[in-house]
């Protein structure tokens, strides 16, 4: 500490241009140095998502969820599966330890779901790394003194929202706040006795029958967009067309079409939706 202390006193310009020498690089350091609110940072985590149109959470977990499960468990470095079973979907969230090779992963993790028989109807398995960048980057609202919530609604969906999803590098658009129509059925009991149906089989065959599946990834005008089947149910009509097989009081493999109001049992045309029945 002395001999320091001797080497100061006895060169002060030596340790004035060190002193200038350090603080002009802490203050070019500084001015150089990146800021962000939220950084880039890997998350060792992908996730499994199987579509299967028409089937029930428990079918799903039985035929799609459990066998994945149990062939992921058994490739290396996975720490912790987390499983979900929803109508039509299953999803499996699969988290690696911290500091495996992600890409070697996700491609071991896609082989082995390969490996999988599932069923005939159900889609490949979509292999995606969940990441903390996808965050909302833009966020825009739209008001008007004389557009109704409708007209607006309509406008974002048709207009603005596939002009943003047309920007290259934009990845996702979501909508809030927009204007959205519910219908509430409640069958008639006298009818579904004649039918030979219960409620529970109408609902099902309207969620089942409301099912969308996305196709994937297509190059479209030299822009990547993602196609979606949509067989949901948007209108009155198309909900009044939609056809409900029947079960305990018609003939095997016999049909009608919700809305037609007239079947007595017997094999004919129906004149109100054209179906043959019986």
């Amino acid at each position: 500490m002395r001999s320091l202390i001797r080497f100061s006193l006895h060169n002060k310009f030596a340790v004035l241009i060190l002193t200038l020498i350090v603080a002009a690089g802490g203050m070019y350091a500084g001015m150089q140095m990146r800021e962000e609110t939220i950084p880039n940072l890997d998350v060792p985590i992908l996730t499994v998502t199987t579509v299967i149109p028409g089937t029930a959470p428990q079918a799903v977990a039985d035929q799609v969820t459990i066998p994945l499960e149990q062939r992921i468990k058994a490739l290396p470095d996975v720490d912790q599966l987390n499983s979900t079973s929803q109508e039509n979907v299953s999803s499996i969230v699969v988290q690696y330890r911290y500091g495996q090779d992600m890409a070697k992963a996700k491609a071991d993790l896609q082989e082995a779901v390969s490996s999988v028989k599932l069923p005939q109807e159900a889609q490949p398995a979509k292999i995606s790394a969940v990441s903390l960048n996808d965050f909302p980057v833009v966020t825009l609202s739209m008001s008007g003194d004389n557009v109704s919530l409708a007209d607006m609604t309509r406008l974002v969906e048709t207009d603005l929202r596939p002009a943003l999803e047309s920007i290259p590098g934009v990845g996702t658009v979501t909508i809030s706040g927009q204007q959205l129509q519910e219908v509430q059925v409640r069958p008639d009991a006298a009818k579904l006795r004649a039918y030979g149906l219960s409620a529970d089989t109408v609902r099902s065959a309207i969620q089942s029958g409301a099912v969308t599946v996305p196709l994937g990834l297509f190059e479209i005008d030299a822009t990547e967009k993602t196609i979606v089947l949509d067989g949901g149910v948007h209108t009155l009509e198309q909900l009044r067309s939609l056809a409900i097989p029947l079960s305990a009081g018609g003939s095997r493999g016999s049909r009608f079409r919700a809305g037609c109001g007239w079947w007595r049992g017997r094999c004919r045309v129906c004149g109100g939706c054209g179906w043959r029945l019986g």
